[in-house]
């Protein structure tokens, strides 16, 4: 569904404005085609679900304005009926996390975030992929 530069736009941004609001440190994001790559570090105050959640709602609530905007057949087939109200629907209800415990960790996640694109034969490089930060590392070096 991450198919088009406005989807992507409005997933980078929520990621950019939620990361701000809560003064989580992000290292490293990816928007693939059907998923996105997140590391981040949040503040000890900070439950990370709640900033995933914020980030799927804010970029969810774009979206969706605009399909009603172009009148999408995507609207409807992304909305579905729960507790008897229509609702629409566009990201999956949890996302899987991996915590890492190591600088090593952090790196391998960084390096699999970034790598993701170049796997999947979209580009040649990390830094080619315009929906990722791996422009931001350059030539791999560390970034403080």
């Amino acid at each position: 569904m991450l198919t088009n530069n406005v989807f992507r736009g409005a997933v980078a941004a929520s990621i950019e404005s939620v990361c701000r609001q809560t003064n989580c440190q992000l290292l490293a994001w990816v928007v693939m085609p059907e998923h996105v790559h997140l590391v981040l570090v949040p503040p000890l105050d900070v439950k990370i679900g709640a900033v995933i959640g914020e980030i799927k709602k804010r970029s969810a609530k774009i979206i969706h304005e605009v399909l009603v905007r172009h009148n999408s057949p995507l609207q409807q087939r992304l909305t579905i009926v729960r507790d008897g109200e229509p609702r629409f629907v566009f990201w999956m209800r949890r996302c899987f996390d991996y915590n890492c415990r190591t600088e090593e960790g952090v790196r391998r996640a960084i390096a699999y975030c970034h790598w993701n694109p170049v796997k999947r034969g979209m580009v040649r490089a990390p830094e080619d992929y315009v929906w990722s930060s791996a422009k931001w590392y350059g030539d791999g070096a560390d970034v403080e």
